[in-house]
């Protein structure tokens, strides 16, 4: 989705770099600062992992040859000089980046050929590539024990409800929902942050057996919602429903009025 608009960005500040450097004057010099500005922060972002650990060199090297070419190239310069040394240093803008994007190809990165993750996001996704045994597989369709054994206490405990489960936000349901094919209710939308259901529906859901039991996690914003979760419902013990550590998220379980304890 951002891809278009950020080559039509950086296609148009090349152009306009190149008008101000065959313009003359100090302007001459904003183009080969802007590759070594950016090829310097690529090193700054690649430098804790060094995950493409070939490429920096070979940018610093277009780099180091661009600029000097455009730096020392005057007005009588060459056009075929100042075209070589344009294209090294375009060359050396893009070498890193291109890089990461590439990693998102191989199976072992992120885990999954399916996650959109690529870059230098962390040493653990480093390490990964080049030991496939310290990065588990994300295989589709096949849940995690944790996944697993939630999904058996919940569908043990279902007693008629439309949704087997409510979740604040996306992606703790997309795990559930490729193991089970049950309904469950994704609160606040893809973000947690989108305002359904509001309280007095969720209410309204639970009241009338629609639903009993909401996941909840701190890593997501705290909405109207999940506070009635916390007052209105009782958390469940981690070790209930076979997960040894409580983690991210608490398991709460929310019976409708007239079964509540006084």
């Amino acid at each position: 989705m951002l891809a278009p608009a950020i080559a039509a960005l950086a296609g148009g500040g090349l152009a306009l770099f190149r008008s101000a450097y065959e313009a003359g004057g100090r302007r001459r010099l904003w183009l080969p600062s802007a590759i070594v500005l950016t090829v310097a922060w690529a090193l700054v972002l690649d430098e804790p992992t060094w995950f493409v650990s070939r490429l920096p060199a070979f940018a610093v090297i277009f780099a180091v040859c661009g600029t000097i070419g455009l730096w020392s190239g005057g007005s009588r310069a060459s056009q075929r000089l100042v075209q070589g040394s344009l294209a090294a240093g375009i060359a050396a803008t893009l070498l890193v980046p291109a890089g990461w994007a590439v990693s998102s190809l191989d199976p072992r990165y992120a885990g999954a050929s399916t996650s959109p993750t690529a870059g230098p996001v962390g040493e653990f996704h480093h390490g990964a590539l080049h030991d496939p045994r310290a990065l588990r597989r994300a295989e589709l369709g096949r849940p995690s024990a944790r996944d697993a054994a939630l999904l058996d206490y919940l569908i043990a405990h279902r007693k008629g409800e439309k949704y087997l489960l409510a979740t604040q936000a996306a992606y703790p349901a997309e795990r559930l929902l490729r193991a089970q094919s049950q309904p469950v209710l994704v609160m606040g939308g893809f973000t947690g942050k989108t305002p359904f259901p509001r309280a007095p529906q969720l209410g309204n859901l639970i009241a009338t057996h629609q639903l009993r039991y909401v996941l909840l996690t701190h890593l997501r914003p705290t909405t109207p919602a999940t506070t009635w979760v916390k007052s209105h419902c009782e958390r469940i013990r981690s070790g209930a429903y076979g997960w040894r550590t409580r983690g991210n998220f608490g398991l709460y379980d929310c019976p409708p009025p007239a079964d509540r304890r006084g």
